[in-house]
């Protein structure tokens, strides 16, 4: 078998936003979100992307975080499940 990519989860910035909130006595005030930003959220680097193709990816990736392309949040989980069936057709 080969593996292609996967998404990588790191959800340590989001606890480390989440403990200094906490110190601030703000935490309950907003929000936590996982993203590409702050790393996250990332695909993984495997021997069978070339490297010509990663770097597609990662100028990709920058304009997500810059917002040249926009990416819409689908919380539904219906909604993912037709998104995810459209795009593997």
């Amino acid at each position: 078998g080969f593996l292609l990519s996967s998404v990588v989860w790191n959800i340590e910035p989001v606890y480390a936003a989440m403990i200094a909130d906490l110190k601030a006595d703000t935490f309950g005030t907003k929000h936590y979100t996982i993203g590409l930003k702050d790393d996250s959220v990332k695909l993984l680097k495997t021997a069978a992307i070339p490297d010509n193709v990663w770097a597609e990816i990662q100028t990709l990736r920058e304009d997500v975080i810059s917002g040249k392309i926009k990416v819409d949040p689908v919380y539904d989980a219906a909604a993912v499940r037709a998104l995810m069936t459209s795009v593997a057709q």
